[in-house]
């Protein structure tokens, strides 16, 4: 499956094909990224998503991918430069480059949860946690059952001044009650994905075409739509929405 470690080499040699065909095809310049990581080359990720977003500079799938691995890139980049240790000034000036980065992706898809996903993780990294309450209502406001989101804001509400533990028990079992059921994912994985798994284990898959698989699966669309990439635990097959 692209991405994992084990089929990273066929993946890599697979992206570099289609390349050689088409430089400029930007579902292909996404898998090559995805690949790169799969192999152990991730620092050369960030010109694979630069190109990504030079081609398609007003699709959001690219500028969120970049945000969400631009800071640990430049992290690796620092620890390698200073002794194995990251340095606090590299550390900041990589979040604020990615989080204008994931601020460009909301933009752009202002309703892919992902976005805000990763603005949030850049947000939570710099310690900013106004933002990241702020982010978390948004992901909210686009998934109401957004696991992460529900439970950062039930621990938010239960850990709040005066709040007593008889409370906040209740509080947290209220939100258990009203988690989602882990759904079995029935679809096969296709490279590049052709059936959105989500959508067959009941989460409809609206697609956005370039890259394929830069598409968002949430209960808030009628019908499953083109192409979409589902969560894998672990070759279980359970899988949730990918944003």
């Amino acid at each position: 499956m692209l991405g994992d470690e084990k089929d990273g080499p066929k993946a890599l040699e697979a992206t570099e094909r289609a390349l050689a065909l088409d430089s400029e095809d930007t579902g292909a310049l996404v898998m090559h990224a995805h690949a790169l990581r799969a192999t152990g080359r991730f620092l050369e990720t960030e010109g694979v998503l630069r190109e990504v977003i030079r081609l398609a500079p007003d699709h959001w799938y690219g500028y969120a991918l970049l945000a969400n691995w631009l800071w640990r890139i430049r992290a690796i980049r620092s620890g390698q430069a200073n002794g194995g240790q990251v340095r606090r000034q590299d550390q900041d000036a990589a979040l604020r480059e990615a989080g204008e980065l994931a601020q460009e992706a909301i933009r752009l898809g202002p309703e892919a949860v992902f976005a805000y996903e990763v603005a949030w993780l850049i947000a939570d990294m710099a310690g900013n946690r106004t933002v990241a309450d702020q982010l978390d209502e948004a992901i909210l406001r686009l998934d109401p059952q957004h696991e992460q989101a529900l439970a950062r804001r039930t621990k938010k509400a239960a850990t709040a001044p005066g709040v007593n533990a008889a409370q906040a028990a209740t509080l947290y079992a209220d939100a258990l009650a009203a988690a989602p059921t882990p759904r079995r994912c029935a679809a096969a994985w296709t490279t590049p994905p052709t059936v959105c798994c989500a959508a067959s284990a009941g989460w409809p898959c609206s697609a956005s075409h370039s890259p394929a698989w830069a598409s968002t699966c949430s209960r808030r669309r009628a019908r499953p739509s083109g192409n979409c990439r589902c969560r894998w635990a672990g070759g279980s097959g359970t899988s949730s929405p990918w944003p």
